[in-house]
């Protein structure tokens, strides 16, 4: 977490000249714990968002072009977005763990999003 990165931080002052931050104890707890959820985790759930958006993109256009109102179907999907910016926040200083949960929510949020469009 931002907490812990801090912290390895603040103890970097401390250190004695010279030595690397790497070997600084609480630095390497910081890098274990961020490290429980890999990378490449997020590349997944990153792939699965894009095809996700697209699906989703795919399914707005067949609402509008079934629906009498098809405004209506852009007016909520624009607000629909607003929504699910304020759901799944990004913070600016995202630990591997916030990125993965970000992703994890936009995903599930999208998800909920076109079954609703396709039962509608």
């Amino acid at each position: 977490s931002l907490a812990c990165y801090l912290q390895a931080a603040r103890d970097r002052l401390d250190m004695p000249e010279g030595q690397e931050l790497e070997t600084n104890s609480n630095f390497r707890v910081c890098l274990r714990r961020a490290g429980k959820i890999e990378s490449h985790e997020i590349l997944c759930r990153q792939e699965e968002y894009q095809r996700l958006e697209q699906i989703l993109f795919g399914t707005v256009q067949a609402a509008q072009n079934l629906s009498p109102q098809p405004k209506k179907v852009l007016e909520e999907q624009l607000l629909w977005e607003k929504d699910l910016a304020k759901k799944c926040k990004r913070t600016a200083f995202a630990s591997i763990e916030q990125a993965a949960n970000n992703y994890k929510c936009l995903c599930d949020e999208i998800n909920k999003r076109i079954r609703q469009l396709i039962h509608k």
